[in-house]
């Protein structure tokens, strides 16, 4: 290989340990268990939910439907 051929190979392969590490932590986000914010809605709606893991968007989407649920309204510092 060719000093040039050489530092593109090491470039390829920088990129595809990055798109690697990317593609792992986004299958994270896909199967997480319970994070500790969503404690409170997954012990309500716990006989409802077949898994203990979910996505971050299924979590989220079921702290949404607690809150709602129980009234709790949300009040931002930025107000």
């Amino acid at each position: 290989m060719t000093p040039e051929e050489k530092a593109a190979f090491s470039e390829l392969q920088n990129t595809v340990a990055k798109q690697a590490e990317w593609i792992k932590q986004q299958q994270a986000l896909l199967s997480m268990p319970c994070p500790d914010w969503a404690k409170e809605a997954y012990r309500y709606y716990k006989p409802y939910i077949a898994d203990e893991t979910g996505s971050y968007d299924f979590w989220r989407q079921l702290v949404i439907q607690y809150r709602k649920e129980k009234g709790i309204k949300v009040v931002s510092d930025l107000d």
